[in-house]
């Protein structure tokens, strides 16, 4: 938690905040909490990598809601944040619709599932801006 309060306070203090590493960290999904609030409202940072953390089915909500709202975020890397469950799937699904920066998305090693693929096949129709999607690691067709 105290690595998620500082990096809170890191971005909505410093303005020029560009890139954010908070790779292997293995905060908890409760701990992101504090991160996704300022991203709402950041106007400079690029570039956030979440890698190797315990996001799970917290990612769906705040996290999804954040991208909805950031207007700057081009790069997030999720990989390997542990199960991001039907639910989860489904809210970034439904961020990745609204969003209107994103370009380049890492969902490896989420072990999605079907569910979560057909969500995200649909977003990906109507999204316009991403253009590099990685899906690697994933339980993405039928078994």
């Amino acid at each position: 938690m105290q690595i998620c309060n500082e990096a809170r306070r890191e971005i909505a203090e410093n303005g020029n905040l560009m890139c954010l590493n908070l790779n292997n960290k293995l905060f908890s999904s409760k701990a992101i909490k504090p991160l996704t609030e300022v991203l709402c409202n950041n106007t400079a940072l690029t570039n956030l990598n979440l890698n190797n953390n315990m996001l799970g089915e917290y990612v769906g909500n705040s996290l999804a809601e954040a991208l909805c709202k950031n207007t700057t975020s081009k790069n997030l890397n999720l990989g390997n944040s542990y199960s991001i469950d039907e639910l989860a799937g489904k809210a970034l699904a439904e961020a990745l619709c609204k969003n209107t920066t994103l370009t380049n998305l890492d969902l490896c090693g989420n072990r999605l599932g079907e569910l979560v693929n057909k969500e995200l096949a649909e977003a990906l129709c109507k999204n316009t801006t991403l253009i590099d999607l990685y899906l690697s690691s994933n339980s993405l067709g039928g078994s």
